[in-house]
């Protein structure tokens, strides 16, 4: 099993290793989370609803291996609408896993391939695992 540090560097590593294209396409938010998010809809590999380094590293691996190559894990800060968070730990990244096959030309195909993929959710559940966000330079 990795540690926390192990869990950190590997997603400092595999965060840097994809950048979102800025040209207004819209990509899938599946998860965004920094080390001690918690989230009461999901539970965290550790059997919690609070995510550490290695249930983030755990959530983009099943995502990845669910979805394909087409998931990529990136910083918050890459791409789009730039939002100030007051829980995020100072010093601390948001990591986001979106899905981004460069295909949605508009919000409305994004939110019909969440709706495809997560077929029993709806509403703020299904933006909880997938929403899709504009593929812009940050702001």
């Amino acid at each position: 099993m990795v540690t926390e540090q192990e869990a950190r560097s590997w997603l400092e590593s595999e965060s840097s290793t994809y950048r979102v294209t800025t040209d207004d396409h819209y990509v899938i938010a599946l998860s965004a989370k920094y080390v001690g998010a918690t989230d009461p809809q999901l539970t965290a590999a550790n059997g919690t609803h609070t995510f550490m380094f290695r249930d983030i590293v755990a959530e983009f691996q099943s995502l990845r291996s669910r979805f394909g190559s087409d998931v990529h894990l990136v910083k918050s800060t890459s791409f789009g609408k730039q939002n100030a968070n007051a829980n995020v730990p100072a010093g601390e990244s948001i990591y986001v896993t979106v899905y981004d096959p460069g295909t949605f030309l508009s919000k409305e195909a994004g939110q019909a391939w969440c709706a495809r993929n997560f077929p029993d959710l709806s509403g703020a559940s299904l933006d909880n695992v997938c929403l899709p966000r504009v593929a812009s330079v940050p702001h």
